[in-house]
């Protein structure tokens, strides 16, 4: 009898721990597809951010006269006046028009619904000087050491070598941007005297682009 108790207690006592240890192994696997439930959510959520960065395209030649109506230009045109006339003074697109001579590239940026200015140049082609003018380059801070300068400067620097009558890119630079420029090719020329400079350092630099054969 003695015996048989001891077989029956021995054998209760193994489903027992045989029991915990089964718990125990559900747990840990509850546990670990509630955490790789949880980490894939997380991962979802970071590849729905990246999804919505910014996509950037260039809108060349701007006609400020005739795009101001455009609902979806007029907000990016308000934009580049406002910087404009922040950093330069003035209005950028004032003379941007078949009358005034001068052109406009702008930089934008646009993420679900949202479109936003990223950058603009202000240019004008001088044939009897064999010239491409600079007059303007500016981009926000919020969305400067992003390449969008670069963007614009290389897309005009590919337009001047195409064209056959330009010899030359020049322009007028505020001495904090000076090494961009120079990262881009240009070469300083001299410093503007005090009667031309706009702001105290101007100074003017200059690239040489390729002779270009007519076909």
């Amino acid at each position: 009898v003695v015996c048989l108790a001891m077989t029956v207690l021995w054998t209760d006592d193994v489903k027992a721990r045989a029991d915990a240890k089964a718990d125990a192994k559900e747990s840990r696997t509850e546990s670990r597809t509630d955490a790789e439930t949880e980490s894939t959510e997380f991962a979802s959520e970071i590849e729905a951010e990246s999804s919505a960065e910014w996509v950037t395209s260039l809108w060349l030649d701007v006609k400020p006269a005739a795009d101001k109506n455009d609902a979806k230009k007029r907000p990016v045109l308000d934009q580049v006046t406002a910087l404009g006339s922040d950093i330069f003074n003035e209005d950028p697109l004032a003379g941007c028009s078949k009358r005034g001579g001068w052109r406009l590239h702008v930089a934008v940026g646009q993420r679900n619904e949202q479109v936003e200015m990223m950058g603009f140049i202000v240019f004008r082609i001088k044939p009897e000087r064999n010239a491409l003018i600079i007059a303007q380059l500016a981009v926000p801070e919020e969305h400067r050491r992003m390449g969008f300068g670069s963007l614009l400067l290389k897309t005009l620097i590919a337009e001047a070598k195409r064209l056959p009558e330009i010899h030359s890119i020049g322009l007028s630079s505020l001495p904090g941007s000076i090494k961009f420029y120079k990262r881009h090719g240009f070469k300083l020329m001299h410093r503007l005297p005090d009667s031309e400079a706009k702001a105290e350092g101007q100074v003017y630099m200059e690239l040489k682009t390729p002779s270009k054969k007519k076909k």
